[in-house]
């Protein structure tokens, strides 16, 4: 009923609970309910019509853990409740539930009077089905005709005579009683149990394909002798919804399975972390190299793309044998490469290769080029770890086709957020699964089959990136990694290049034609060594060979045999070998020369062996 200054009563009753709040508290609401003030309201009033919206109310629901939610659905389901009564609901006692109580009404979830608890009126739109049950029976059954009723009551042995209400009674106390419910599904058609255990259990509205009417004239279906028996009541042309009382009988009247106000315990332990960013630094090298070993490769030899979009099985096949990844991580790579800006598409070719970006990364030190890829992975709006894997129809997700999904993000930084917080500790993945499913449930699968598989691949995405270690069977975030995740990513390549070679300017030339590297090479060396070698190994050390092969690609890109060994000198610590200053020299001369002669006469014919 609205007030005489036009304001619904139960806007009014939020608008007196915010008034009386002191600057603190207000601060405190808004700063709970940030969505609130986004389009800066201009009084009091308009907070208060805000905070009621079911719009709001969702926000704040979705954004909260699991066992808030679960205690608004309770007081949703319930009504205005004491605490007591709510603590006896949830298998708790009272005081457990006091922190929390007091956190929602902070943040205008919850208001408490003489009566009890009251939930925010947004949640009605917000929360459909609270704690997964259905509307009460009474509201259901007191849309059905009399004949309805009467035959329900039949069915479920009871007396089909009397007015509406005693029948709508009558049958509400019938589907109420577990036990007569379980001894008449004794003689159900097949399905019946598991039809009625799902919309007990996990969601009480269904949708039937043929409409309610349809269904309620199958014979032997399980839908039409749910509906017979009044367990599903029709809500719509093909929607039908479980009753409350049903649903809570068949659940021995528990509202949820289980009810924990607080966050389930992590199961961690101690880890070295000199050795966890050891391993860290390993994997960071690794990736950095691997990916610039692709973009080389694809520089000369562009990768082709699928007719779908995509790079094909075949192409990673040969990048997988090319860097001793096997196939599904070198997809990943691929994938982690382009969200990097390092790999590009050219649509008119339909081919991949190395962008103007790589050009430039390729140039900077490790610890610059560690943080592009891994501030790529922090911040992708896709899963990462979807290519390579298969798809529904057991085909290959290729790299490069990896639609968006901006719930990756949100499910990283719960993940990262959880082992920033356990920083010098490891965590087994099912633990880590239980915290971050608890903190934010709708940002996870309904199928726990399916979370369980995208946190595994996000703990092996934060592994290749460095971001991460494995030991064992747990995940510990690396030193590099924790800045990373802070937001400070200069501190995180300072903290990487601590841990990696230094870089340097000198290079060891043997008689067999290797070049090694001791230590990080810097950009402009090792572009060069790039130019007129081959490398042959990485690590802490990086070893080149060179060959008549690779200065004739020297020369082809524009160098001359003065050049070459004049930068030879100048980087070679203990001089250049003479068996290498031969080989250039020798190369140099023969080099863009054309030799011709006469040619008296050939011979031809299809048959191999007669040529022979």
């Amino acid at each position: 009923m609205p007030t005489a200054a036009g304001r619904p009563m139960v806007g009014s009753r939020w608008l007196a609970a915010i008034a009386e709040l002191d600057d603190d508290g207000l601060a405190g609401l808004l700063a709970r309910r940030p969505d609130v003030v986004a389009s800066r309201p201009q009084s009091l009033d308009q907070v208060a019509a805000r905070i009621v919206t079911s719009e709001s109310a969702k926000f704040f629901y979705d954004q909260t853990d699991r066992s808030t939610q679960q205690f608004l659905e309770t007081l949703c389901a319930l009504g205005p409740s004491t605490l007591p009564a709510l603590a006896g609901a949830l298998g708790c006692g009272p005081g457990e539930l006091s922190p929390l109580v007091e956190n929602l009404r902070a943040a205008g979830m919850v208001l408490v009077d003489a009566d009890g608890a009251h939930a925010n009126p947004g949640l009605a739109g917000a929360v459909p089905f609270p704690c997964h049950l259905g509307p009460p029976a009474a509201g259901l059954l007191g849309r059905l005709a009399n004949s309805e009723l009467a035959q329900i009551a039949a069915h479920l042995g009871l007396s089909a005579s009397g007015a509406k209400a005693e029948l709508v009674r009558r049958v509400a106390r019938g589907i109420s009683e577990a036990e007569r419910i379980r001894g008449l599904m004794d003689n159900a058609p097949a399905g019946t149990s598991e039809l009625v255990a799902s919309a007990a259990h996990e969601w009480p509205q269904f949708q039937l394909s043929n409409g309610t009417t349809h269904a309620a004239h199958q014979q032997h279906s399980a839908p039409e002798w749910c509906l017979r028996h009044g367990l599903l009541v029709t809500t719509g042309w093909g929607t039908a919804v479980m009753p409350r009382e049903a649903a809570l009988a068949l659940r021995g009247g528990r509202l949820f399975s289980s009810f924990q106000p607080g966050p389930p315990v992590v199961n961690t332990r101690p880890v070295d972390p000199d050795q966890v960013d050891r391993s860290a630094a390993e994997a960071a090298l690794r990736l950095i190299a691997d990916v610039e070993s692709i973009c080389e490769t694809w520089s000369t030899a562009p990768a082709k793309m699928l007719r779908n979009g995509g790079i094909g099985t075949r192409e990673i096949r040969r990048a997988a044998k090319l860097i001793g990844r096997d196939e599904p991580a070198t997809a990943r790579l691929v994938e982690l490469a382009g969200a990097a800006g390092l790999v590009g598409i050219n649509e008119e070719s339909e081919t991949a290769s190395p962008t103007a970006g790589y050009d430039s990364w390729a140039v900077t030190g490790s610890a610059a080029r560690w943080s592009v890829l891994a501030s790529a992975w922090l911040n992708a709006c896709f899963e990462v770890g979807l290519a390579g894997t298969q798809d529904e129809d057991g085909n290959q997700v290729p790299p490069l086709a990896v639609g968006l999904e901006p719930g990756q993000l949100v499910r990283r930084a719960l993940l990262l957020d959880l082992m920033a917080q356990h920083q010098g500790e490891a965590l087994a993945p099912a633990s880590a699964e239980a915290v971050v499913v608890w903190r934010r449930p709708p940002a996870w699968a309904a199928d726990a089959g399916e979370t369980r598989q995208i946190i595994y691949s996000l703990l092996e995405e934060a592994r290749m990136t460095g971001v991460a270690t494995r030991l064992a069977d747990q995940y510990a975030l690396s030193g590099p990694g924790r800045l990373l995740v802070e937001g400070d990513v200069e501190g995180a390549k300072k903290y990487l290049a601590s841990l990696t070679p230094p870089m340097v300017d000198e290079v060891v030339l043997q008689a067999d034609f290797t070049a090694t590297v001791a230590g990080e090479p810097a950009p402009a060396l090792r572009a060069e060594l790039d130019l007129m070698a081959d490398v042959e190994s990485t690590g802490h050390a990086t070893v080149w060979r060179i060959s008549e092969a690779t200065v004739r690609r020297a020369f082809d890109a524009g160098k001359d045999a003065g050049q070459v060994l004049g930068f030879l000198r100048q980087h070679a610590a203990h001089g250049v070998p003479q068996p290498l200053s031969y080989l250039v020299e020798d190369m140099g001369r023969r080099h863009g020369r054309v030799r011709t002669g006469p040619a008296a006469c050939f011979v031809r014919s299809d048959a191999q062996a007669l040529l022979s």
